[in-house]
């Protein structure tokens, strides 16, 4: 990262000009935790060092990544070592947290697939319920039907052998102890 111009800084995080001034000027006013910015100037172009483009990605919550040098003066070899290590543990740190999160991935997704698989169940399982509710509705239906024509079947018979009964009683037996007889006189004798 290498010192630039405001316009090309602005292009550079997706901002106009005007702004990006504006924004510099809002933490100009905010006050010294916000601002360290030195107004440098080359041929009347106002130009970011490195620390202040830095400084405005983190104010603009833009994530960014350091620049380290292999400049073998700036690092002695045991804060190079240390940096290493330190670089290896957060690499490891998150390979781990990445594994972690596949697996919940996959987690996820079995629960989902599961939850397909039952909701699939359910809805067989409720149109087989609803054929065999509407079974039992035509059954019960026929029986219904079937139980009125035998009861009036049976009533039926009921009234002819009342009937019956009724006729047989009409006809009159002669006894033993009856004086007279009464006879048809159509009866033909052969």
């Amino acid at each position: 990262m290498n010192s630039k111009t405001i316009k090309e800084f602005a292009q550079e995080v997706n901002l106009d000009k005007k702004q990006l001034q504006n924004k510099l000027a809002y933490w100009k006013k905010k006050g010294k935790e916000t601002w360290n910015f030195s107004d440098t100037f080359s041929d009347g172009v106002r130009i970011l060092t490195k620390a202040e483009q830095e400084r405005i990605y983190e104010l603009l919550g833009i994530p960014f990544f350091r620049q380290v040098s292999d400049d073998s003066e700036s690092l002695s070899a045991a804060e190079s070592s240390f940096r290493s290590a330190h670089l290896k543990e957060k690499i490891l740190l998150l390979e781990h947290q990445l594994l972690e999160i596949k697996s919940d991935k996959e987690y996820l997704k079995n629960q989902v697939l599961k939850g397909q698989n039952e909701k699939e169940e359910l809805l067989k399982s409720n149109a087989e319920l609803r054929i065999l509710l509407q079974n039992t509705i035509n059954q019960n239906g026929t029986l219904q039907k079937s139980l009125s024509d035998l009861t009036s079947e049976n009533l039926k018979n009921k009234l002819s052998e009342s009937s019956e009964v009724a006729e047989e009683k009409r006809v009159q037996i002669p006894s033993e102890k009856a004086s007279y007889f009464y006879f048809n006189s159509k009866f033909k004798k052969n």
